[in-house]
């Protein structure tokens, strides 16, 4: 009959081993937790701190309050679109129109329609002095037309009218800031001669003609 043995002095069985580690884990993961949400804290209690102010601060240079403070703003919210917290000083001109000629490849003439490739533009200006050098927004498409005769508001084509899609918001919140306004009807569309070419060679190159101008 074999005789028990017992573990010399200082070693542990192999159950107890197992418990202890697990005590050593559980050590482990308490102090993590401790110390990450003392981090936590450091981190946090500034932003907290923070918050308890108000916006009043920074009523003079609105853009430069905080994020974590925008909505303690008196801001307008009854409008359609978003809108600047503060309105913009400058007039807006009356529309200038502009057909800028396009120089296609041989490959996008349209052999029915004798006369230029022209991209008609209208375009909004602020009241800035002479020579002063403006951002211009821009939209280029064929849809201009957001009235349908009347039945849904008033028509807006061609693209002399700012458009009930982007322009109209431009026209009102950007141009008093100082941005221009351009709107440009793609080939076949408006006021642009040429023949419609929808995602194709002779339309990129009467868009890029516009940006260009």
């Amino acid at each position: 009959m074999a005789e028990a043995t017992t573990p010399p002095e200082g070693e542990q069985k192999p159950s107890e081993g197992h418990a202890q580690r697990q005590l050593n884990l559980s050590a482990g993961a308490t102090v993590a937790v401790a110390i990450a949400f003392l981090l936590l804290a450091m981190t946090v209690g500034p932003t907290a701190t923070n918050t308890a102010e108000t916006a009043a601060d920074y009523a003079e240079e609105w853009w430069n309050t905080p994020l974590q403070l925008r909505h303690t703003m008196d801001l307008p919210m009854d409008t359609m679109r978003a809108q600047l917290p503060v309105n913009g000083t400058y007039d807006v001109l009356p529309y200038e129109e502009h057909f800028v000629e396009v120089d296609l490849p041989a490959s996008e003439q349209d052999a029915g329609f004798p006369g230029p490739a022209l991209m008609h533009v209208a375009l909004w200006l602020p009241d800035v002095p002479e020579g002063t050098k403006i951002p211009v927004i821009m939209t280029i498409h064929p849809y201009y037309d957001f009235g349908g005769e009347g039945i849904a508001g008033a028509d807006s084509a061609p693209n002399t009218v700012p458009d009930g899609g982007v322009g109209k918001w431009v026209y009102d919140t950007f141009v008093p800031h100082g941005y221009a306004l351009a709107q440009a009807s793609t080939f076949g569309t408006g006021e642009s001669t040429h023949c419609q070419d929808v995602k194709g060679l002779g339309e990129q190159t009467g868009i890029q003609a516009v940006v260009d101008w």
